[in-house]
């Protein structure tokens, strides 16, 4: 539980960054140009905006690689809807994004020794190392990941040791590192993952949200 408990947090953390990072952009790009020495005639300001403030419809932003703290993600993709900036502060109105996550960064934050693996057929699998009688065994776990009420699920369908010996079953203890069911914590309000498909260097994961807050 340990170990999934830190894949969820890393992936949490870095849809955190995604969509910081994208606001911030939308925010730079949003801005009013600076006047230039010809000015065309300025369309009449929407009645409700007060002077000053704006907004932005169908914004889009994507990189093929976006780094933060947490990690790299890569591909990613957000479109909102709409932007305001008010006097009483900022918003997306409604939002959707999706982004790679390599297993490489996930395996970093993970740590351990544990890998993952694509199968090829929409699946992964996950290995991990430990000792048992004073021998070092090799636990794998296939299955497919999943989104179910704003949780991300892994429970493999096929769980053993890799090269163990014949007959020897699986601890629950065990087996337990490898399922999980746990809500991804640190979302922003009013923003859930929505799908997440496996690839063959990492997680797509989607996420969508509507009346997002932002910071002033």
């Amino acid at each position: 539980m340990k170990i999934a408990t830190r894949v969820l947090a890393a992936l949490g953390l870095l849809f955190i960054a995604l969509t910081i990072a994208a606001v911030v952009a939308f925010m730079t790009w949003s801005r009013p140009a600076t006047s230039a020495t010809t000015t065309p005639t300025a369309p009449a300001t929407p009645s409700h905006l007060a002077q000053g403030e704006y907004s932005a419809n169908n914004l889009t932003f994507a990189t093929p690689q976006l780094d933060t703290s947490s990690g790299t993600i890569t591909d990613v993709h957000l479109t909102a809807g709409n932007f305001v900036n008010t006097s009483k502060g900022k918003r997306i109105d409604n939002f959707k994004a999706n982004a790679l996550v390599p297993f490489t960064t996930v395996q970093n934050k993970i740590g351990n020794g544990v890998t993952i693996t694509p199968t090829g057929d929409g699946k992964i699998t996950t290995r991990t190392t430990f000792e048992i009688l004073g021998r070092q065994l090799t636990l794998t776990g296939t299955g497919t990941m999943t989104v179910d009420a704003g949780r991300l699920v892994f429970n493999p369908s096929a769980i053993g040791f890799h090269e163990g010996p014949p007959g020897l079953n699986v601890p629950e203890w065990a087996a337990g590192r490898l399922r999980f069911a746990i809500p991804v914590p640190a979302l922003p309000e009013n923003a859930t993952i929505t799908n997440i498909t496996t690839e063959n260097t990492g997680f797509r994961i989607h996420l969508a949200g509507s009346q997002l807050q932002l910071p002033s």
